[in-house]
């Protein structure tokens, strides 16, 4: 009885050792920041979830034909970046790869909700793009992703 006790307290502190460590671990979302002239602004956040909690996966965007990396959105964390005007295409890749274009205006915020689909072959991310009203509420609770949070 006594080493079935341990397992099962061996697996959980491991679930949660797992779970809390790929978590966005920087500040928590306090408010939209406004973008400065002529530039916009793109979110993206990944709302807490229990499905697929620990898995991580880079964002990325296209500019000008070459592609860079936004950051690895965790569970429950958010990023930014002030962009100039114009058509920007964001893409999530894992086993499957989405990608959303957005045509971006001045002193404009942009919200994408990104998400995880467990499908046959794996799990896929899915990038959405929603209203600031919706991003404003789902966006609550996450956290300032950090560069370590992911790696």
């Amino acid at each position: 009885m006594k080493m079935k006790n341990l397992a099962l307290s061996t697996l959980s502190l491991i679930f949660i050792i797992s779970f809390c460590s790929c978590s966005a671990r920087g500040k928590p979302f306090n408010s939209f920041i406004k973008p400065s002239s002529n530039k916009a602004i793109v979110y993206i956040y990944r709302p807490p979830a229990l499905m697929a909690a620990g898995f991580s996966y880079n964002v990325f965007y296209k500019d000008k034909g070459q592609e860079f990396l936004l950051g690895d959105i965790v569970n429950g964390g958010f990023l930014y970046k002030i962009f100039p005007v114009g058509k920007r295409v964001f893409f999530a890749q894992t086993s499957d790869r989405f990608t959303l274009s957005i045509n971006l205006h001045k002193n404009k915020i942009y919200c994408i909700r990104a998400i995880l689909d467990e499908g046959l072959l794996g799990i896929n991310p899915i990038l959405k793009l929603v209203s600031e009203q919706e991003c404003s509420e789902e966006i609550q609770g996450t956290n300032h992703i950090l560069p370590q949070d992911g790696y």
